[in-house]
This record gives C-alpha cells, sequence and structure tokens, in this order.
C-alpha cells in the first residue's frame, strides 16, 4: 500500500509541476472572471411573451369587431396605435386569395408580431381613455393608477398601467402576470427582452447546459488529450523497469496511474465547478449545495473515457491511440443513444395513446399528435376517428403538436366532440372549432361551433349538456356541437359572419383564473374542480342552473397540478409530487401522499363512484388511490414505467395504455386482466424493441450522466418537450436518472479490469 502511495503522490507532484494544468487554470480562471458579470434583473411584470397571447383568433376578432363599432372601447384605443406595418399585415391577411370554406392556418405570421406590437402599445400614455374603459372592471392596482390618470405616472408605471389594462379588457386572450419580468445583463447593461422562465429555472437552466456542454464536452474531451500519455509513459522501456522494482504488482501499478490521471482532472474540475458555484451564490443569491455534487459526477464521466483511454493506451502505448479510441467510444455510443432518442421522440412517442375514452360498445383514443383513433376488433388495430374522410388536415411544422382537449363522448346522442390543443407556449393558435364525430356517421369529423376562447378542458355533465371550461368561467353549449355558423375570413381567421342558433353561453359567473389550469368534473353530480396554481374552486349548481363557488382554498406556494374530483373525495397533485386527498364539502385535508418521489404528475382520473383515483405521473409510473381505504399504491399493472393514458370507466373497469399503442382492461380490485388490445407492430417498432433497445441497453451511456446533472440543479425527473410550458398534461420526457450510472459502473469495471488483467499478463 505504501508503495501505492508514493505513485499517487508523484502523480499529484507531476500534476502540480505539469505546465498544462496551470494552463488550464489560468484558462478557466480567464472563463470565470468573463461569466462573472453575467447578471439577471428582475422587474415587475410588463412585456407580453408569445405564451401571454392566449389566444390570438379571438383577441383579433373582438379588437376587430370594438374598433368596428362606434362607442368607445379598448379595441379602438389599442387599433389606433398599432403600427401601419401591423395593420397592412392584417389587411393582407383579411385579403387573402384562400377560400373562406378552408380552415385557416394554424401557423400564422401574426401569431408571431401580435406580442411586439402589444409590447409597443404599453409604451404610449395615449392607451388610457376613461370612456373606454367605462364598463371594464379593474383590479385594485390598475384603478388605483387610473385615478391618478396617466399622465401623472412615470415612464416605468405607464408600462404597468397599460398591461393591467389590456388584461382587464381581454382576460381570456391574455395571460396574467403573475410574477416579475427577469432581462438578461451584463455588467450592468441589460439585453434583450423578458425572459419566459424564473429566475431561479433560468439559472438552474443555463448551469445544467453549461455543466453538460463545456464541463461535460470540452471539458473532458481537454482532459482526454492531457491524461492520454499518462499510460504510455507508465510503459514505455525503462519507466516500467523502475516501478516494477518497487513492491507493488503489475494490476495495481495499473489501478493507481489510473486514478492518478483521475485525479489529475479532479483538480482542473472541481476549480470550474466551485467557481460556478461561487457566481451562481454572489451574483444571484441561489447557493445550490447540489452544484457541488456534479463534481464527483464529472469524474465520474471522465472515470468512464479514462477506461478506455487507459487500456489502449497500455495496449499500443501510444498517446494518439489513446485519444482516437476514446474519440470512436464517444461516436459510438453517440450514435446509439441519438437513434434510439430519435426514434423515440420523433416517430414512436408522438403515436403514444395519452387519452382513453370508452364510447359505448367502442373504445376511442387520442395520441400525443392530437390524433383520435377507434378500435377495430375484427382487423385488430387503430382506426382513424374524428378526421374528415375526403381531404387530410396540414400537418404542423417542425412536427409540433398539441394533443386534443377532450375527447368526451355523449352518450344520449351517440358522439365524441373534442377540440384541438393549444400550443400557446409557441405563441401559435390551433383554432378553436369543435371536432365533432357521431357513430351513425362511422365517427368521422364534422367541424362544429367554435369554443370558448381559452378552453382547457371539455365534459358532459350527467344531464347530458356539454361543458366548456376556459379561463374566464364555464360555458355551456346551448344547441347542436355541429351546428356550424357562416364564417368569413378576417385577418387571416375565420371569423363568424352572423348569429349561430348554436353557441356556447357562460354557465357561471365570470372568472379571473390564469394558465396552467386544471379542470376535473364529479361524473354523477356535474360538480366542477378547478385549480390554476394558486387557488383551488368547487362549483356547484344552484337553483338557476348556474354554477357557483362552494368551496375556495389558496395555495400557499403556488405551482401547477392536476385535480379528480368523484363523491366526497378531491384528489390535487401537485408539480412536486404531492398528492393531497380533501374533503369535496369543506376542503379538510384528510391525507397527503407522495408515492413517486418530486416526480410531476400528468393526468388525475376517478371512479364515478368516488372510491378509485388514478394518478400517472410523468415517469410513466401508475398510481392507484382507493378512498375506502385511505392507501396509495403503485397499480398492480403491467407496463409499469411505460404507461401513457389511463382512464377509470364505469363498473370499476381500469383501462391502461402502454407500449404506444397496447390498452389493457383490468377489473379493480382484483385487477385481473379482462382483455387487451394489441396492435400488429409496424416495422420501425420491431426494429426499436429488436435491435436499437438492446444494443443501446448493453452499451455504456456517458451521455445519459446528464440527466443526473439536470436532477440534481432542478429536481424535477421530466423536461417539457412544448417550450416553457408549465401545463402539466403537456408531453414531458422522463429522464432515466439511475439507470445510466449502474450500466457506466459496470462498463467502467470490465474495461478496468480488463487493464489490469492485460497488464499482469503483459511482458514489457
Amino acid at each position: 500500500m505504501r508503495a501505492c502511495l508514493a505513485i499517487i503522490k508523484d502523480s499529484f507532484r507531476e500534476a502540480l509541476s505539469s505546465r498544462v494544468l496551470w494552463i488550464l487554470l489560468v484558462l478557466t480562471t480567464l472563463l470565470l472572471l468573463a461569466l462573472a458579470p453575467i447578471g439577471l434583473d428582475e422587474q415587475v411584470s410588463v412585456n407580453f411573451t408569445p405564451g401571454d397571447v392566449v389566444d390570438t383568433q379571438s383577441l383579433l376578432e373582438r379588437i376587430e369587431r370594438q374598433q368596428a363599432a362606434s362607442p368607445p372601447s379598448p379595441g379602438k384605443q389599442v387599433w389606433k396605435l398599432f403600427s401601419p406595418e401591423f395593420k397592412t399585415q392584417l389587411a393582407l391577411e383579411r385579403d387573402s386569395s384562400q377560400p373562406a370554406s378552408q380552415p385557416a392556418s394554424r401557423f400564422n405570421s401574426v401569431d408571431f408580431r401580435l406580442p411586439k406590437e402589444l409590447n409597443q402599445v404599453l409604451k404610449k400614455r395615449e392607451l388610457y381613455d376613461p370612456a373606454a374603459w367605462t364598463k371594464i372592471h379593474l383590479g385594485e392596482e390598475a384603478a388605483a393608477l387610473a385615478k391618478r390618470g396617466a399622465a401623472a405616472l412615470s415612464d416605468e408605471e405607464v408600462p404597468r398601467f397599460n398591461r393591467l389594462l389590456l388584461e382587464a379588457a381581454y382576460p381570456e386572450s391574455l395571460a396574467r402576470s403573475l410574477a416579475p419580468s427577469v432581462y438578461f445583463s451584463y455588467a450592468g447593461k441589460r439585453f434583450g427582452d423578458a425572459l419566459p422562465l424564473k429566475k431561479k429555472l433560468f439559472v438552474d437552466g443555463v448551469l445544467s447546459a453549461f455543466m453538460k456542454v463545456f464541463v461535460g464536452v470540452f471539458g473532458i474531451f481537454t482532459a482526454i488529450l492531457v491524461t492520454s500519455s499518462i499510460m504510455p509513459q507508465t510503459f514505455a522501456p525503462g519507466a516500467i523497469d523502475l516501478l516494477l522494482s518497487k513492491p507493488i504488482s503489475r494490476s495495481l501499478l495499473y489501478l493507481t496511474k489510473y486514478f492518478g490521471g483521475c485525479m489529475f482532472t479532479l483538480i482542473n474540475g472541481a476549480y470550474v465547478i466551485v467557481g460556478l458555484w461561487l457566481i451562481a451564490g454572489l451574483r444571484f443569491g441561489l447557493w445550490s449545495d447540489k452544484l457541488l455534487l456534479c463534481i464527483p459526477v464529472f469524474m465520474f464521466l471522465f472515470a468512464i473515457y479514462y477506461a478506455v483511454s487507459a487500456l489502449a493506451g497500455a495496449i499500443w502505448r501510444n498517446a494518439i491511440i489513446s485519444v482516437v479510441m476514446t474519440i470512436l467510444l464517444w461516436g459510438l455510443c453517440f450514435s446509439i443513444g441519438l437513434a434510439k432518442n430519435s426514434i423515440e421522440l420523433v416517430f414512436l412517442n408522438p403515436q403514444r395513446l395519452v387519452k382513453l375514452v370508452p364510447a359505448g360498445d367502442d373504445l376511442i383514443a387520442a395520441n400525443e399528435q392530437g390524433e383520435a383513433f377507434r378500435w377495430n376488433e375484427a382487423e385488430r388495430a387503430w382506426r382513424p376517428a374524428l378526421a374528415f374522410a375526403e381531404r387530410d388536415e396540414a400537418a404542423p411544422p417542425f412536427g409540433i403538436s398539441a394533443p386534443l382537449i377532450g375527447p368526451v363522448y355523449d352518450a344520449e346522442h351517440e358522439r365524441l366532440m373534442a377540440l384541438p390543443g393549444s400550443l400557446a407556449a409557441f405563441g401559435m393558435s390551433n383554432g378553436n372549432l369543435l371536432r365533432v364525430g357521431e357513430r351513425a356517421n362511422d365517427w368521422r369529423r364534422l367541424d362544429g361551433v367554435a369554443a370558448p376562447a381559452g378552453t382547457v378542458a371539455l365534459f358532459v355533465d350527467p344531464r347530458g349538456r356539454l361543458l366548456a371550461v376556459a379561463s374566464g368561467g364555464v360555458f355551456r353549449l346551448e344547441g347542436e356541437a355541429s351546428d356550424k355558423q357562416r364564417r368569413v375570413k378576417v385577418f387571416g381567421f375565420e371569423m363568424p359572419a352572423g348569429a349561430a342558433e348554436s353557441k356556447f353561453v357562460a354557465a357561471s359567473p365570470p372568472l379571473r383564473l390564469h394558465s396552467p389550469l386544471s379542470a376535473a368534473m364529479d361524473a354523477r353530480t356535474g360538480d366542477l374542480a378547478l385549480f390554476d396554481s394558486q387557488t383551488l374552486l368547487v362549483l356547484s349548481l344552484d337553483e338557476h342552473d348556474r354554477y357557483r363557488t362552494r368551496l375556495e382554498k389558496k395555495l400557499e406556494a403556488p405551482q401547477a397540478g392536476v385535480a379528480a374530483l368523484a363523491g366526497k373525495t378531491l384528489l390535487l397533485v401537485l408539480a412536486d409530487g404531492w398528492a393531497i386527498v380533501l374533503d369535496a364539502a369543506d376542503g379538510k385535508r384528510l391525507g397527503e401522499f407522495r408515492p413517486d418521489g418530486r416526480s410531476a404528475p400528468r393526468f388525475a382520473q376517478a371512479s364515478p363512484d368516488g372510491r378509485y383515483f388514478a394518478v400517472l405521473y410523468h415517469t410513466r409510473k401508475l398510481y392507484l388511490y382507493d378512498a375506502e381505504q385511505g392507501r396509495m399504491s403503485a397499480a398492480a399493472v403491467s407496463g409499469q414505467e411505460d404507461i401513457s393514458a389511463v382512464t377509470i370507466a364505469p363498473s370499476d373497469r381500469l383501462l391502461v395504455a402502454d407500449q404506444f399503442t397496447r390498452v389493457t382492461q383490468y377489473r379493480l380490485p382484483e385487477m385481473t386482466v379482462e382483455r387487451r388490445d394489441i396492435p400488429s407492430r409496424s416495422l420501425l417498432q420491431r426494429v426499436y424493441l429488436y435491435v436499437i433497445k438492446p444494443i443501446y441497453t448493453v452499451f455504456p451511456k456517458p451521455g445519459e450522466l446528464g440527466n443526473l446533472v439536470d436532477y440534481l440543479l432542478t429536481e424535477q425527473q421530466s423536461v417539457s418537450t412544448r417550450g416553457t410550458s408549465e401545463n402539466l398534461e403537456d408531453n414531458r420526457v422522463a429522464l432515466d436518472i439511475w439507470g445510466p450510472v449502474w450500466s457506466n459502473l459496470a462498463f467502467v469495471a470490465v474495461v478496468v479490469g480488463l487493464g489490469c488483467w492485460y497488464t499482469a499478463r503483459k511482458d514489457f
């Protein structure tokens, strides 16, 4: 052991006396000094981001109607302050030659330009006219500023006042500003518009990216270049003779030199990460001890590549070959990981079923792309539903898509109804026309009436009426869902040309809810539970058949969540993984569970009788809460960690989707399998399951250690694939945290063991 310690001391002594080490330390110091002036300035929310414009089409429709009418209105004021270029663009869209009978494009350049135009409007004192806002209810802050008058406000107060005015005038189309905006600055000078993230999330994201790119790629590559000569020099003629003259075995000598190379890298890695930790703490006030845990992660990543470099150096005794072999390992692992992830993200995951709807004798499902299907038992395949028979819809660009809102099944009329999902995080609108499919028409799609702006959920109440829940309140459909009104094109969007016989009418007083909004309905009573990250509301019908608030609770620390309501139980599952059981009558807390750690939930479902509640997390794990026993546990179903959809149908039938498109029906509480619908796999699925995935499982996964870095810095086990959206129902990629750790440990043990075996039997 004394000989090993002596060699390790020599390694440290060589590292400290190496010019390369000091050059790297100097370069690292210069890099940290360049990063130190970076800052994030917080300011009360003013500017609109693309995600703040919830519904571009509805907003422009209202502004157009108001500016065309005679009374003073917010729309008149906004229209006057739009730039001539933007008005010209709207006129060109309005005069477009696209036939009005065709659906308006879901991705319009107006969507991108509108937030910038609104931000210019915010700077104008001329926006506020007391007569225009007479019938608009202003909040406490806006009312106080209005009382002082726009002329008396400071230059900093005017944009804030105008933002509050627009939010009050168009609550359904514009998101409410809740938190301070964050601006990027360098050396005290601010750059760019407000960042669409909170300060901590932005810092954590930047640190994570820096760790994975600069430290995890460039840092590792530099360390491999510097240490590649250690093993060749160790086993060079003359040097190996001197070392073997000491009382040490060849295998132990190999291990000692291997760890000596790791020590050399530890000095540089620790210096970089400690410097980032100090910058994050001193500049942003975020003293994250978990950032320091990235030091052993960085060392482990280097140890994986250095195991190959050291083995190659012992065999060929050439530093260049060591570097080449390491690069080949990186390229092979990167190619296999890229193939697996690309197939999953681009081809397979978009086909995953995320909604299951029993529709009488038929089973309807919807996937991540917003496509609906019905199960054909005779063909053992999923066939399109809610799709046009005559033509195909244009696919969204770059594969951007959103799941359907719905579908919901109206048993009385034997029809399905759904709504295109929102892409507000990208500043895009998918339109708000209902998609209606009737059993008598083989579930083919008909375009129905326009849903309220900002609709987040559809329900069919116990009396068979269609409800739409939006940020502005609850709306009920009066008339036929497929009673489509005549429409014309204005500003590039389809607009109603006259009164429709069927329409959504308010079924509750106006509500001021903000995104992300989760809604649930008690299938037997029709009661609604609404949760908007801060406020939990339970609404019930009064004697006038209108929804009234009977329970309101405020969350101490606002965060997104999903809700399920049935019988006497209300289940609220928050983004940090806590499942809170409440009494639906008085809001009393009945229990708390955290079955999947800090994993974020995606869906929550309740059985009609209120006994069972299913919670599906973004880790694709399913948990069941039994209200009678007051216990939550992992569901005894197949496919855990691959489940993408769940629903609890009447008669205690649990439907679970896994393996992309497979659906299994279980009987509660026995959890016996009653049926299993398995469509035939495509060629791509077979290649993925039987070729790509097994190879990926066997090979080391050094690149996947970035998931561990993300987890340490953000404490999140999944990342959103739809921009900065906080909607928990949006698709997220589950991070495999510990799987790559064990896989890479096994690889290092095998390769280092081979190096020890080779040196023990080689006659140098």
